[in-house]
C-alpha cells in the first residue's frame, strides 16, 4: 500500500537515466516583472520506519539535488532543508528557470553520501567506511519492534528522479521518492515445547558471493564491488527469547539476484545446547529494491522450523523450510 508524502520544496530531484536534451534558449521565465524561481513538491514511498505521518521531514529533514538544464549541470550535490513546515523547504542560492529542458536526480537524506556526475543519472556510493551500503545491525538488542528511530552509518536511501521535464510541465517539480535498497530481517520465537530459548548468535553468509556492503548505482541497475562481500550477524550473548516474536537481525542491503544464502545459529532450548550449521535459505533468492525480506526461525523441541517472507514493503508472499537438528 503506497504511502505519498506531500511536501513543498524549493530544491529537490532525481536519481535515474534520463534522455538527451537540448536548449530552447536561456532567457529566464519570468511570472510578472521577476524571475520565476525552481520549486518542487515532493513525494516519498513507503518508508522503513514504524511511523503513521505522510511528511517526508518525519523520516528526513534534508535532501541531495542534481539538476541539468539542457546539458549544464546547474545543480550539484545541492542541499535542500526542512524549514519547520511540510511546506517550508529552502535552498540557497535559488536557481531560476529558462526555456530549457531539465533532468533533476535526487536522494534523501542529504548525508547519503552519494554521486551524481552525469546528466544519464549514474549514481555512485563512494568506498569511504561510513557510505557502505550496509554495515551494522539495526537491532542491537532482541526487540518484539523493528528499528524506529533515524539510521546511521547504515542509510535508508530514498531515490527521486524527473526526467526531460520542462517549465510548460508545471511551475513546481513533483518528484516521487523510492527505496534504493532492499531491507533484510531475521525473527526469532518459541515453538511447541519450548519453554527457555537463550540465541547466543546468528549469521547468515551468502554462497555465491553476491551480499555486497559497497556497490555502484547506474539506473536501474546495482553492480557490487565483488571483493566486499557482507555477512549479516547477530551476537545474542545467550539473550532470552520472549513469548512474542522477538526480532534479532534488520539489515539495509544492495538489491541483488542469484542468492544462496546461508544460515548458521548457536543457542539453547530448555538449557540444553543447540547448533544450526550452514542451514540453505530455500526461498530468498534475490533482493528486490523497496522490497522486505523477512526470515523467521521457530524454536521448540521439535526441528526448527523457518519460514521466508517477501513483501513489497507491505504485502508479501510466505514460504518455508523445515531444519532437523
Amino acid at each position: 500500500m503506497k504511502k505519498s508524502y506531500f511536501l513543498m520544496a524549493a530544491a529537490a530531484a532525481l536519481f535515474a537515466a534520463c534522455s538527451e536534451t537540448d536548449f530552447v534558449n536561456e532567457a529566464a521565465v519570468v511570472e510578472g516583472n521577476a524571475p520565476q524561481a525552481i520549486g518542487f513538491e515532493t513525494f516519498s514511498y513507503k518508508a522503513t520506519r514504524q511511523t503513521s505521518s505522510t511528511d517526508l521531514n518525519a523520516y528526513y529533514n534534508n535532501f541531495r539535488v542534481f539538476g541539468w538544464e539542457g546539458d549544464v549541470n546547474f545543480m550539484q550535490n545541492v542541499q535542500v532543508t526542512y524549514g519547520g513546515d511540510p511546506a517550508e523547504w529552502s535552498y540557497s542560492p535559488l536557481e531560476y528557470w529558462t526555456n530549457a529542458t531539465y533532468q533533476f536526480y535526487a536522494v534523501a537524506p542529504y548525508n547519503a553520501n552519494v554521486t551524481c556526475t552525469e546528466k544519464t543519472g549514474n549514481v555512485a556510493i563512494p568506498e569511504a567506511a561510513n557510505a557502505t551500503a550496509a554495515t551494522q545491525n539495526l537491532q542491537t538488542t532482541l526487540s518484539t519492534t523493528l528499528n524506529t528511530g533515524h539510521f546511521t552509518t547504515d542509510t535508508d536511501w530514498l531515490l527521486a528522479k524527473e526526467t526531460d521535464y520542462t517549465v510548460a510541465s508545471g511551475a513546481t517539480v513533483g518528484l516521487e521518492f523510492t527505496h534504493m535498497m532492499s531491507k533484510f530481517i531475521v525473527a526469532i520465537q518459541k515453538g511447541d515445547g519450548a519453554e527457555t530459548v537463550k540465541i547466543k548468535s546468528i549469521t547468515i553468509s551468502d554462497n555465491n558471493s553476491k551480499l555486497w556492503s559497497k556497490a555502484t548505482y547506474a539506473n536501474p541497475t546495482w553492480t557490487g564491488n565483488t571483493d566486499v562481500d557482507l555477512t549479516v550477524s547477530y551476537d545474542g550473548e545467550g539473550a532470552t527469547v520472549e513469548d512474542d516474536l522477538n526480532y534479532a537481525m534488520e539489515y539495509l542491503v544492495v538489491p541483488t539476484t542469484g542468492l544462496d544464502l546461508r544460515f548458521s545459529m548457536t543457542y539453547t532450548v530448555n538449557g540444553l545446547d543447540k547448533t544450526a550449521s550452514n542451514v540453505v535459505v530455500e526461498n530468498i533468492e534475490d533482493f528486490v529494491a523497496g522490497s522486505v525480506y523477512k526470515l523467521t526461525a521457530t524454536i521448540g523441541s521439535l526441528p526448527i522450523k523457518f519460514s521466508a517472507t517477501v513483501t513489497p514493503w507491505t504485502d508479501g508472499v510466505t514460504d518455508g523450510v523445515t531444519i532437523t537438528n
